[in-house]
């Protein structure tokens, strides 16, 4: 399943899936948010859906992101980031 996520900078929104830029930048978040609903449709028509997605903010940077559920609170720049703090440590 491709992981949808809303990002934003000094220039705008983008939108990214598996946290490659796909779309942007935007200056409107309503505007992104719409364009990323219209791509979890198309996602969901394809058969990549589990039906407990859901538009989350993340944890820890509070960027929105498509969270594949309850347990998926963090988006996938930050478990990246956390993960990389933690390799080695034992």
């Amino acid at each position: 399943m491709a992981i949808f996520e809303i990002t934003g900078s000094s220039w705008g929104y983008y939108i990214q899936r598996n946290g490659k830029t796909i779309k942007g930048p935007y200056n409107n978040k309503a505007y992104v948010n719409g364009l990323l609903s219209d791509l979890q449709v198309a996602d969901r028509a394809k058969g990549n859906s589990t039906g407990k997605e859901k538009f989350r903010p993340c944890i820890t940077c509070s960027t929105e992101f498509l969270s594949e559920g309850a347990h998926n609170r963090m988006c996938d720049r930050c478990r990246r980031e956390a993960s990389d703090v933690y390799d080695g440590a034992a």
